[in-house]
């Protein structure tokens, strides 16, 4: 009963511990994921900005034209 009780305790420690990794593992893929989103956000509002930049360009040169 002794070994047993042994076995199990072990085992739950292994899984507290197993747990606790793969929390910590997961809080770094999502504070990744976070940071991978806003580099994504950024580039297209950038993006954005560039294509209003060129609209801008290409309407003051209708208009220049006329």
């Amino acid at each position: 009963m002794d070994i047993f009780s042994m076995i199990i305790v072990f085992l739950l420690v292994i899984l507290l511990y197993a747990y606790v990794i793969f929390s910590v593992f997961n809080k770094k893929e999502i504070k990744k994921s976070k940071l991978e989103l806003e580099k994504l956000e950024l580039e297209k509002i950038e993006l954005e900005n560039e294509k209003l930049k060129l609209e801008i360009s290409e309407l003051k040169n209708k208009g220049g034209g006329n």
